[in-house]
């Protein structure tokens, strides 16, 4: 039949038409946006809530489902210490896996709202994002538009979306997150030059841009 399938991402693109045996040419692309993190004011008492000192911390965003890959961030979270800074886990319910392995400056805050995530990402030193499957890679993307410089694994979509304005390691050799860590923390010239390349990067992802798109790809249809 002539029903067509909308995706986020060529990558996305590829594993539907892999699994489905599907033509790709029958799965449109209509990536996100991440600008409606603007949307409210950034809840900047998130910080104090958690003793969060802006640019003294370094933030990771998921769950524990196991392709987030967390257990990773567990020499950042050492590294971090060493510094005098924190690891700060929004949307991680516990932070055992890090105590486990003695790395206290792991501070789990739980869910929390957008304006408070605006807040998070507008004064970390970084985001870490060690996911190992994305389909789009909504929180780096976000980060991005908030000036959040991106450490991030090499996986999934996150390539595709985030190209050569984030900080790469391989997901299966975390030992690169505290590498990137340490130049961000001693190089504040790098830290504003992957800002503000990850900034320019973000443009390209809106929402009147996905709309145009999605509205092509009916008017194709």
């Amino acid at each position: 039949n002539g029903t067509r399938l909308l995706t986020v991402s060529e990558f996305s693109r590829s594993r539907l038409a892999h699994h489905l045996r599907l033509d790709p040419a029958r799965i449109g692309v209509v990536a996100e946006g991440g600008e409606h993190i603007f949307r409210n004011p950034a809840e900047t008492a998130i910080l104090a809530e958690h003793g969060l000192l802006p640019g003294r911390y370094a933030l990771a965003v998921g769950t524990q489902a196991a392709h987030k890959n967390l257990a990773a961030l567990q020499g950042a979270a050492s590294l971090l210490e060493q510094h005098g800074m924190t690891l700060a886990l929004a949307g991680a319910r516990d932070a055992s896996v890090f105590r486990a392995a003695g790395a206290g400056a792991a501070r789990p805050l739980g869910r929390v709202s957008d304006a408070a995530l605006r807040a998070l990402y507008e004064n970390a030193l970084c985001l870490v994002f060690p996911s190992r499957y994305e389909g789009f890679g909504l929180p780096p993307l976000e980060a991005m538009w908030c000036g959040c410089p991106v450490i991030a694994g090499r996986a999934g979509a996150l390539p595709e979306v985030l190209g050569d304005a984030a900080l790469w390691f391989a997901p299966d050799d975390p030992t690169g997150i505290a590498t990137h860590l340490a130049t961000l923390i001693t190089e504040p010239a790098l830290r504003q030059r992957i800002a503000d390349a990850g900034r320019a990067r973000a443009q390209h992802y809106s929402w009147p841009a996905a709309a145009a798109r999605l509205l092509q790809l009916a008017q194709d249809a």
